[in-house]
């Protein structure tokens, strides 16, 4: 559950603003690289939204608890900003934005539920991860988009790249890729593909793509996906992955999976 209050309609509508507190959807514009896209963080976040000129500014900045310590070490915590902008033209849009993520208290551990590091250095005994020694996420994230039209289709580029800057080794990831059409409608179609590498201490892994080899970091691949509009308001989906290990065994992982999706 969560409470969501936004300015607009309200006397503080001049000031174009919207709030969550409680379990909600990520408030950060981002892909898949660093935040799953079925990840709902639990805490409190701010977002402005005002505009200069031809520009849309958007400002965000949250305060997420990602576990609870019964000692009395301090909770592991996440704290993230971010700037960017919308560039709207006569036949594309440009998008981009500069985040910056910083984990504290990450040596306290972090219940995972298992005893996977996700692709990080450290370890997860008795299904709690800890850091390595020395390692640390404080992780600036840039990406962007263009959007745009191809024969009546629209068309979306896109890039992303993060680094953590408290290590100075496996500390990058990167992506590119492309979407073509919309399935908005019965029969629509869209396709798309997509390369990423993500070294293993680029972000904590715990809440990249879990579809994305076995889920984490340490890994680099292909992704290529298409999905059709079927009856109103669904889809059926098909994306196939191909990826392998950046350091260690070099082991491959692919993947092909079916999606049904119904919106309500």
């Amino acid at each position: 559950a969560y409470l969501k209050f936004t300015t607009a309609g309200t006397f503080m509508e001049a000031l174009p603003m919207t709030l969550w507190g409680g379990k909600f959807e990520n408030p950060f514009y981002a892909t898949p690289m660093v935040w799953d896209g079925d990840l709902t963080p639990e805490g409190a976040a701010v977002s402005l939204t005002p505009k200069l000129g031809p520009a849309d500014l958007f400002f965000t900045g949250g305060i997420f608890p990602v576990d609870e310590i019964s000692t009395n070490g301090g909770d592991p915590t996440l704290y993230g900003v971010q700037a960017g902008a919308t560039w709207s033209m006569k036949h594309f849009n440009v998008k981009g934005a500069l985040a910056y993520y910083d984990y504290a208290n990450l040596e306290n551990g972090i219940d995972v539920f298992t005893n996977s590091t996700f692709g990080n250095s450290g370890t997860a005994a008795s299904n709690v991860y800890r850091p390595a020694n020395g390692l640390d996420f404080d992780e600036l994230n840039l990406l962007g988009e263009v959007n745009s039209q191809v024969l009546g289709k629209p068309l979306r580029l896109y890039a992303d790249y993060v680094k953590n800057t408290a290590i100075a080794d496996n500390d990058e990831g990167w992506a590119l890729g492309f979407k073509v059409g919309k399935a908005d409608t019965p029969l629509a179609w869209e396709a798309g593909y997509f390369y990423q590498r993500l070294e293993p201490d680029a972000v904590l892994g715990l809440f990249t793509d879990s579809d994305f080899g076995d889920g984490g970091t340490n890994r680099s691949g292909h992704v290529y996906y298409a999905t059709v509009g079927t009856l109103k308001n669904s889809t059926l989906g098909f994306k196939w992955f191909v990826t392998e290990e950046i350091t260690g065994s070099d082991a491959a992982v692919d993947r092909f999976q079916v999606d049904w999706m119904t919106k309500f």
